[in-house]
């Protein structure tokens, strides 16, 4: 079911905290800000980017719950201070957890597609950043802004964004990075200490004082998170625990039965299935 479907169905399943559209007769080919809002989802919420009818930039960062964004290859779970930047349309599609998803988002025009690094970047941002820039363009709004006040704004938001997303990361920031790309590998303590120049020690304490749990454990769940688009296909649990790290299957069906709440067989039948 299409969001616009949804909404049809039910008017009252998305109810936005806060939504706001800036429009202007021309726009003289300036890069602008589109829109922006504070929201949740209903429990059906679901976009396909790729099905996307305007051209735009779009910020999304979470507030509170958690929310999935699919690419072809991967998917990635978007909790608290985790945001994406895309160009719409794009190949991904992007929806609710289990619970439900608050988020901030800004939709900034399509001339920005030129500043962007990349067609998709996730990551995350500073909590006391957004704040600022969701008040910045409160009261923009209130000042009923031309559309030379709203680009000049725009360009400040974005380079907000962009020395932002340019820091450097933290050495734990950097594991969680290693970790997500190379979660198909046998990874260990002793490699992630070899690879970071960190005792195993340094590394658990890090890793547990920013994402309270252990490496392995966030690797773990990492690759439960991906075997998920696997049960889509025509694959053996077999072939599945392969592609995401795991080169006992027994051992991959009991981790996911313990973060998943049931089996891989369990859970392509009954929730993947209906």
């Amino acid at each position: 079911m299409t969001q616009d479907e949804i909404i049809e169905e039910d008017s009252t399943k998305l109810r936005p905290f806060f939504s706001h559209q800036f429009r202007f007769l021309t726009t003289e080919r300036l890069p602008y800000i589109k829109g922006f809002g504070l929201d949740y989802s209903p429990k059906e919420y679901y976009w396909d980017a790729q099905k996307r009818q305007d051209s735009f930039v779009v910020f999304q960062y979470t507030l509170s719950g958690t929310g999935y964004l699919a690419t072809k290859n991967k998917i990635y779970e978007l909790n608290e201070q985790t945001f994406f930047l895309a160009e719409l349309p794009n190949q991904f599609t992007y929806y609710r957890g289990a619970e439900e998803w608050s988020f901030v988002y800004i939709e900034f025009s399509k001339e920005f597609f030129q500043w962007l690094s990349l067609p998709l970047q996730i990551g995350t941002f500073p909590k006391e950043q957004v704040e600022k820039m969701v008040q910045q363009l409160h009261e923009l709004r209130s000042e009923e802004p031309n559309l030379y006040e709203n680009s000049r704004c725009a360009y400040d938001l974005f380079l907000t964004m962009k020395e932002v997303l340019h820091t450097e990361l933290s050495p734990v920031e950097k594991i969680k990075d290693y970790l997500e790309v190379h979660y198909k590998k046998n990874l260990s303590l002793d490699d992630l200490a070899t690879i970071f120049a960190l005792s195993k020690y340094q590394i658990i304490r890090a890793f547990e004082k920013e994402y309270q749990q252990t490496p392995i454990n966030y690797l773990n769940n990492y690759r439960m998170i991906q075997s998920l688009r696997y049960l889509k296909e025509e694959m053996t649990v077999k072939e599945i625990a392969e592609a995401v790290g795991f080169a006992d299957y027994n051992y991959f069906s009991r981790v996911f039965k313990k973060v998943m709440g049931q089996t891989p067989s369990s859970y392509r039948k009954e929730i993947l299935r209906k």
